[in-house]
């Protein structure tokens, strides 16, 4: 019996445990296979069907009758072929679907479970959202059963955990109905009556402090999301457990270190307004002075037994001016730097913290898939010139509250504001920091510069060209304003390093990266980013590894925490052929930003290039899952299908990202190495002739077209095209030395004089 689990993490698996891989590498087959399965009735021996031209408007609403046709009978070919004959069922020619006898799923398992009364079997299938976090761009309708359906899925556990507390407080099982009250309250995080059930029970139990806990968790989660605050029955109902008998079982509060007092609900009331610039800086500034009291906090108060760590969520906007959201992610930004300087303390990267912005997930959840044993959340509101900021540090696995507080502030001078919290981060932590390192925002004396720089990161984090480009101008405008902010020379460096891997020509990219990055560490010596954009410079493009590995050392040592700068060196030591200690600083990139898919994307190209191919598959697939053409991801995954003879797996991948113009040259090339290792020659010497026609209108990486010359055993033609790479400084020649789909080159004169002119030893 093949097993799909839609709850949750995707997965499905044969009776043998063996995992799909290449159905869940294809997103579009997929979701019909899931269609077919969550709309069956899950009887054995009971039959569902869908018409065709159903399946047509829903997967391919944007394409004529003929062509979508064409694609639902490859999709259904490709799916009997990955499960086996018999699972994917006709009735007619114009009927489709699956034998329950032949493939379970666990939504329709669900459905029969409720429908039986089986409320706790029911629920121990639901692990999470019905499809949580898979979307298709390209088909509305579909998208719209999907969302309709993980409503529908959230709402009957929601209806199925309610039945099971009120059960369970009848019988007198206070444990089990505050279990289950709970589960019914995380299902439905908006419903008040879910929440007062929750502070009732707690009450009865005593446990005061808990309350408290649950009702500012929830008050913070209305007023962040909805722009909200709990009715007056939720505010009476958390009153009314400060009135009942504490427990002698429980300690109530005294989970918050000694020297911290528990912190009073904030109840008042009021939606805000807008924020303006000078009071969104002010905020930034109070919210580190608080994140420095918060780690002292949690440094004493804490024991763990593993090192510190701490992940700071974005902070909440609730302005109802929705042009401020630079403000809001410059400032978690801010904060993030900040709290990497503090020796000692692990802070998980932006990307992953970020991942889980307007995400209603549990924090303990989200401190389980950072690897922190802390989180930091906040949100912030501007009222005429007042500005209130409120944090929590948040204890994981356990999830109850260390230290909370709420800031109120009138805004009057910013900058006098900004210098005052350069001494307050030093004495509020009392722990060491990085020397010489001062918060961003104490670096400029120009508000409006500063406001710039934000725009500038803003756009930088979107990772699109067009907003790399906007960054360019953002940063650049900062520099007119104030030439001696090293921060945005930093971003600058950033921005011209990210654009290569948008296929911008290095030769008029990276002597801008370089320059920006020297002219940032004239300026701030001790600024780990510009020091890792330097190193990435002299290693992708100038291979200068002497003085690469310096800086990125040193960019290192100012910031272990820096996920980049441990992604970036491990680009270096692979290059240079030290392939153990490159995969231990992916490792650490990892750790570092567990949530990037750029990130494990470059663990699988690393494990490729460390001739791991099953390790670079399990990193891929995953990626490829969740975002359908990442780079760098697809172009490598079919090669590692082929390195391990899974030829049609990788056409299978391949082919839909190699058609149309937009096709990205890398995977035309992946796709016709492909085709080569299928013996299909022809059509691999017409993608390779395509690709060729474009090189002469567009830059890309050269060096795809030298592997493609390769694997058709055309040595000349590859090696033209491999020492046009080096003269174009293509970063991704860098990699020539260990690249497996260069070994039929390694003994040409030609390959070895690149090798040499990079100033490396020929690897064998």
């Amino acid at each position: 019996m093949i097993e799909l689990r839609t709850f949750g993490v995707l997965d499905l698996r044969g009776s043998d445990g063996r995992e799909f891989r290449a159905v869940l590498a294809q997103p579009k087959r997929l979701a019909l296979l899931v269609y077919l399965a969550a709309t069956a009735s899950g009887t054995p021996g009971a039959f569902t069907f869908h018409r065709r031209d159903t399946l047509l408007a829903l997967f391919w609403p944007d394409q004529d009758v003929t062509r979508a046709r064409a694609a639902l009978s490859r999709a259904v070919h490709y799916l009997r072929a990955s499960l086996g004959e018999g699972v994917v069922l006709s009735r007619g020619d114009e009927e489709l679907g699956l034998d329950p006898d032949r493939i379970s799923c666990d939504a329709t398992r669900f459905r029969d479970e409720l429908s039986k009364g089986r409320l706790t079997e029911a629920l121990e299938l639901y692990r999470g959202d019905f499809l949580e976090g898979f979307f298709l761009s390209d088909v509305p309708e579909l998208d719209r059963w999907i969302e309709g359906e993980r409503r529908g899925f959230r709402d009957a556990a929601a209806a199925a955990a309610r039945g099971l507390a009120k059960s369970a407080e009848a019988s007198g099982d206070l444990a089990l109905a505050l279990h289950w009250a709970r589960q019914a309250s995380s299902y439905a995080p908006y419903d008040e009556a879910d929440a007062r059930r929750v502070l009732r029970l707690l009450g009865q139990a005593g446990d005061r402090g808990s309350a408290v806990e649950f009702f500012e968790r929830f008050a913070r989660r209305l007023r962040s999301d909805l722009e909200l605050d709990p009715s007056p029955e939720t505010v009476a109902a958390i009153d009314a457990t400060q009135s009942s008998p504490a427990s002698t079982s429980r300690q109530g509060s005294a989970n918050v270190p000694p020297d911290v007092p528990p912190v009073a609900p904030n109840l008042a009331s009021g939606n805000g307004q807008s924020r303006r610039r000078v009071a969104a800086l002010a905020a930034l500034v109070v919210f580190i002075v608080g994140a420095s009291l918060v780690w002292r906090a949690f440094h004493n108060g804490t024991r763990a037994a593993k090192p510190p760590s701490i992940a700071v969520l974005p902070l909440a906007n609730l302005g109802a001016d929705t042009s401020t959201q630079y403000f809001s992610d410059g400032m978690t930004e801010e904060l993030i730097g900040t709290l990497s300087q503090v020796e000692g303390l692990r802070v998980a990267a932006r990307t992953s913290s970020f991942a889980y912005k307007d995400r209603n997930v549990p924090l303990p959840e989200i401190a389980r898939a950072l690897n922190v044993n802390a989180i930091l959340e906040g949100s912030a509101r501007h009222e005429g010139n007042r500005v209130r900021i409120t944090l929590q540090l948040v204890r994981a696995p356990e999830g109850y509250s260390l230290w909370s507080k709420t800031y109120e502030r009138e805004v009057h001078n910013v900058l006098a504001l900004q210098q005052e919290i350069s001494r307050d981060v030093a004495s509020a932590l009392k722990v060491k920091l990085v020397p010489g390192n001062a918060p961003v925002s104490a670096r400029t004396t120009d508000p409006e510069t500063y406001d710039l720089y934000l725009w500038g990161r803003y756009h930088w984090n979107t990772r699109t060209p067009e907003g790399l480009f906007k960054a360019v101008e953002f940063f650049n405008r900062a520099i007119e304003r104030d030439s001696s902010y090293a921060p945005a020379y930093t971003g600058l460096a950033d921005s011209y390093d990210l654009l290569m891997v948008y296929d911008q020509p290095p030769l008029e990219i990276m002597p801008k990266a370089k320059a920006a990055a020297l002219r940032a560490l004239e300026l701030d010596e001790t600024q780990s980013q510009a020091h890792a954009a330097l190193a990435y410079v002299l290693t992708w493009h100038e291979w200068d590894w002497k003085a690469a590995e310096q800086h990125f050392l040193r960019a290192i040592e100012l910031n272990p925490s820096n996920a980049t700068a441990h992604h970036w060196y491990s680009v270096y030591l692979q290059a240079i052929g030290r392939m153990p200690q490159a995969l231990d600083e992916m490792e650490t990139a990892r750790a570092l930003d567990p949530a990037s898919l750029f990130v494990r994307s470059a663990l699988g190209v690393r494990r490729f290039m460390a001739r791991d191919f099953a390790g670079a598959v399990q990193e891929m697939e995953p990626v490829l899952r969740e975002k359908p053409n990442a780079t760098p991801a697809l172009q490598w995954l079919g090669p590692a299908y082929v390195r391990m003879g899974r030829v049609q797996d990788a056409i299978a991948a391949l082919e839909p990202g190699s058609r149309g113009a937009n096709a990205r040259p890398g995977v035309m090339s992946a796709l016709a190495i492909a085709y080569v290792a299928a013996g299909r020659e022809a059509d691999a010497r017409a993608l390779i002739r395509t690709v060729e026609a474009r090189a002469s209108r567009e830059f890309f990486s050269r060096t795809w077209l030298a592997r493609a010359y390769a694997a058709l055993g055309d040595n000349p033609r590859a090696l033209t095209w491999l020492e046009r790479a080096y003269d174009e400084r293509d970063g991704w020649v860098t990699f020539a030395n260990v690249d497996p789909m260069m070994d039929p080159l390694r003994d040409e004169p030609r390959f070895r004089a690149i090798v040499a002119k990079m100033g490396l030893a020929p690897i064998r």
